[in-house]
């Protein structure tokens, strides 16, 4: 089956943007839902302004949903251009971020190559105050994508973003 390269564009496209909304939840889901909340939770992936998160369990699934309208509300006024439309929760019996955080024994750091190749990336951004909320999403991405891999996750081999667990990622299991 042959696609168009327009069909390509635009796949890419909508794939950096849902990726770009997938980091400024990320970014902002801590202090949204709060400390406590977010120990018990993890955004899996976003798909077409819906959220999929996983909480620690029934119990915590229940609760979010009651809370849903006001975490959708405070996440739409902190991450502007964006739109969340729905959060859908579903209980993993058990927290990957309260796992992976005590098997790590310290905070992963930004290597100079890493931080040299996101000056480069940046580099194209004339206003001051963008290029500096880029390179501290892309040093927040890395350090998170090496706190994945530290935990025992891997990447996907689908799309090969990093997962918390080892083969294929939540968002291409769900497509």
């Amino acid at each position: 089956m042959f696609t168009s390269i327009s069909d390509i564009i635009n796949l890419q496209i909508n794939s950096e943007k849902n990726y770009a909304l997938k980091m400024a939840v990320a970014l902002k889901w801590k202090e949204c839902v709060g400390e406590d909340i977010a120990l018990k939770t993890s955004v899996q992936a976003i798909r077409d302004g819906i959220i999929f998160a996983s909480a620690a369990n029934a119990v915590w699934t229940s609760h979010l949903t009651a809370m849903k309208k006001d975490i959708i509300d405070k996440l739409n006024s902190m991450i502007i251009p964006h739109k969340i439309n729905d959060i859908r929760f579903k209980a993993s019996y058990r927290s990957k971020k309260q796992e992976y955080k005590k098997e790590i024994k310290e905070i992963p750091q930004i290597t100079a190559e890493e931080r040299n190749v996101i000056k480069e990336k940046s580099s194209v951004i004339k206003d001051e105050k963008e290029r500096l909320l880029f390179e501290n999403i892309m040093e927040k991405d890395i350090i998170w994508q090496k706190e994945k891999l530290a935990g025992g996750g891997g990447f996907c081999p689908i799309c090969g973003v990093v997962s918390a667990r080892k083969g294929i990622c939540f968002y291409c299991k769900i497509r």
